[in-house]
């Protein structure tokens, strides 16, 4: 199967521990809802103790579909979610956690990662 790798940024200049947390609890809710999806966890800043805010996933195509779904249904329930989008090619999608870019983010991810 063709794998993609889709990188995901959470960012939170107030308290940058909340980014790490909010990449943790989407890569586990990710990971129970995608069938062989691989998560992995990557630090900026190598001197922070957290997991880091930022996710690899490698996922066949036909998963980004699943992938935009539960991206939308994550950040529609954090309000204060700030994440960015890489689908490897050049272009960078960002999303705030609100109800109006939630609505959009499937259509968004598929015309950029398929």
């Amino acid at each position: 199967m063709n794998q993609k790798e889709i990188t995901i940024r959470f960012s939170d200049e107030e308290n940058p521990s909340n980014a790490a947390g909010y990449a943790k609890e989407l890569g586990d809710e990710l990971r129970d809802e995608i069938e062989d999806l691989e998560v992995n966890h990557a630090k900026e800043d190598s001197s922070t103790q957290d997991f880091g805010a930022t996710l690899i996933l490698l996922l066949g195509a036909p998963a980004i579909v699943a992938l935009a779904k539960g991206i939308a249904k994550y950040i529609a329930r954090r309000p204060n979610a700030e994440l960015s989008v890489d689908c490897g090619n050049g272009k960078t999608i960002k999303f705030k956690g609100d109800s109006t870019d939630a609505g959009k983010v499937s259509e968004a991810l598929e015309k950029m990662c398929n």
